[in-house]
């Protein structure tokens, strides 16, 4: 055996054990995720006021979950499919929630409905008042909980456009140009700094902010699409900066090398892709909030073909 060949036997050792170790890395991982997702679940129905929805210790709980399924998708990507892990991403940090909120809202807007069908009939001074008050008292939990579900759909939306980005960054494939013209995806990206609501952005958080923030990069984000349109299409050799600016290889937190055809990458792109259509979907139904944000997102269910 030559010395060549002894040095990538030993490598493919290291390399196989290196796998295996970040495989069991991720089924911990899991396990653990599971737990605080059904911990996380079980307060969720056990909330009996959507005051309660704004609790920073459910959102904390969430934010871990978040974090840790992530994690999972890019050290362990053929665990995660197995697992389906975005799945359960997408259910314990976003869309309970979400579903949770809407119920509140279509709750309270019932009660608002039956109580204004069934004024105004034979009511004194004293019971006027009285029912006023109520109004405001009722109105104003309505009010909170429409921004807050307005501003969580937004980092949602966030979210996935980073999501989507870290893909083709990670998984080897080219970022399409619908991507960076969508208004948001070029200026933002997933860290590990908690928001309001448990979501990462490096934007301060608001529609505004992001548009500027996108405006002032675009012009640097079409240099890197026309640089990236020159090259050969193989994306073996692409480095990327990683959120602290340091040139990385396309490997995984783990160190394993990702498998770039992996069939079920496509599939985890258009899951993303229906995940945005869906939040579009859900911020329709916020009658008095608009933002250019899910205009843009709306088109995506369009892309999964």
């Amino acid at each position: 055996m030559g010395p060549r060949r002894r040095v990538d036997t030993k490598n493919s050792a290291k390399a196989q054990q290196q796998a295996l170790q970040t495989l069991a890395q991720a089924r911990a991982l899991h396990r653990e995720t599971q737990e605080l997702e059904a911990q996380f679940t079980q307060t969720l129905r056990n909330f009996t006021s959507s005051r309660q929805y704004f609790d920073e210790g459910l959102h904390q709980l969430r934010q871990t979950i978040v974090q840790n399924y992530t994690k999972i998708v890019f050290i362990a990507y053929e665990y995660a499919i197995e697992k389906e892990i975005e799945v359960h991403l997408w259910r314990a940090g976003f869309y309970m929630i979400i579903e949770a909120c809407r119920a509140g809202l279509r709750k309270r807007q019932s009660r608002s409905t039956k109580a204004t069908s069934q004024g105004g009939v034979n009511v004194n001074i004293a019971d006027a008042d009285t029912n006023i008050q109520d109004d405001v008292i009722r109105s104003q939990p309505v009010d909170k909980l429409k921004i807050f579900l307005d501003s969580f759909l937004y980092e949602a939306t966030g979210f996935y456009l980073c999501l989507l980005r870290r893909m083709f960054s990670e998984l080897g494939m080219k970022c399409p140009e619908y991507l960076n013209l969508c208004g948001i995806a070029a200026p933002m990206s997933f860290t590990e700094g908690p928001t309001s609501f448990g979501l990462s952005l490096t934007t301060s958080g608001t529609r505004s902010d992001a548009r500027s923030n996108y405006d002032n990069n675009r012009g640097q984000s079409e240099k890197e699409n026309s640089r990236d349109s020159r090259d050969s299409g193989s994306y073996k050799n692409t480095r990327y900066s990683d959120r602290e600016g340091n040139s990385r290889s396309r490997e995984t937190e783990g160190g394993t090398s990702v498998n770039t055809h992996h069939p079920a990458v496509n599939e985890s792109v258009h899951r993303s892709l229906i995940f945005l259509g869906d939040l579009a979907r859900y911020h329709d139904g916020l009658s008095d909030a608009r933002g250019p944000i899910f205009s843009s997102a709306h088109s995506f269910y369009f892309q999964v073909r």
